[in-house]
């Protein structure tokens, strides 16, 4: 069965990584009025996992608990 897991900076924490995407987007493709972008990291895993299995993959090896965020969505 396939699963995903979505890791992202907790909110209130500045996204470089996403601030660079905007100012790329504005300079590089003329893309304006872009005001916040937030970059999430996204693993698909293709297994029989439970739950329990699935949250401890993503609060141990895929995200950082002090600054991250994680949740589940489809693939």
């Amino acid at each position: 069965m396939a699963h995903r897991i979505e890791v992202t900076l907790k909110d209130g924490l500045r996204d470089p990584a996403g601030e660079k995407v905007r100012r790329r987007a504005g300079h590089d493709l003329g893309v304006g009025g872009i005001t916040r972008v937030r970059v999430v990291e996204a693993y698909n895993i293709d297994g029989d996992l439970s739950q329990d299995e699935l949250a401890l993959l993503a609060r141990e090896p895929f995200s950082d608990r002090v600054i991250q965020t994680w949740g589940g969505a489809p693939p």
